[in-house]
């Protein structure tokens, strides 16, 4: 696929944009990382590939489970950064639980620390469901303090998981009459 990719123009790139999300959505079990990189590279510049990966950035918690995934999907470093860029929410939380953590440790500055991981669910949270389990555990060895935040948590990655099916379901077909393309 990622052959036949890189010898069509930019002018096609619409329409395979729509198809590798369906595939990827359909969980195959292959990220088709190749062809991934193909598609993208068609980019012409910057704001292309950026209004890609915002089209793209919804339909991230059907395609990764967590952010372990991200590596096996994007295997080219320049795609890979800016599809880190979008997951920023995901590495902030995996920040701020740290920060929970060494506090906890330390037996200063838990209530801070909870504090700002609060703020972040409030304000930005993550994308992936498997980033809300990985805090969650986390702050399960955080002491009673961080009880409501994990359960909050707990309750966004609900949320998320629950949004899959929904997500799967608009993937179902094309948006548009594929017109001389074969159709996964």
């Amino acid at each position: 696929m990622a052959q036949i990719i890189e010898h069509l123009c930019i002018a096609h790139a619409e329409p395979l944009l729509d198809v590798l999300i369906r595939l990827s959505v359909a969980g195959n079990a292959n990220f088709l990382p190749e062809a991934w990189a193909a598609l993208l590279g068609l980019a012409n510049d910057d704001s292309v590939l950026s209004g890609w990966l915002a089209r793209l950035k919804d339909y991230l918690p059907a395609i990764l489970d967590d952010l372990t995934d991200l590596d096996q999907w994007m295997t080219v470093s320049r795609f890979n950064g800016r599809v880190r860029s979008v997951l920023a929410p995901d590495h902030l939380a995996l920040h701020l639980v740290r920060l929970v953590k060494e506090a906890y440790a330390a037996g200063a500055g838990v209530n801070e620390a909870l504090g700002l991981l609060r703020q972040m669910f409030d304000t930005l949270p993550p994308l992936l469901h498997g980033t809300c389990g990985w805090v969650r555990t986390a702050l399960a060895n955080c002491g009673p303090a961080a009880s409501p935040l994990a359960e909050l948590v707990e309750a966004h990655g609900q949320r998320i998981l629950l949004s899959v099916p929904e997500i799967k379901a608009s993937c179902k077909g094309p948006s548009y009459e594929l017109i001389g393309w074969i159709d996964p």
